[in-house]
């Protein structure tokens, strides 16, 4: 019984960090996008 708890609790904690790093990333790839589309928009009109 301990023993699922603490393997349930471990792929659970794995799984909030899995969430956590995709998150992460696809926050990343929006702020590259916010900050690359504008840049790219101002070279343009030069």
């Amino acid at each position: 019984m301990c023993s699922l708890i603490s393997i349930g609790g471990f792929i659970y904690m794995e799984n909030k960090m899995l969430w956590y790093n995709i998150v992460k990333v696809i926050l990343i790839d929006i702020q590259i996008i916010g900050v690359y589309k504008p840049h790219k928009e101002t070279l343009l009109q030069y």
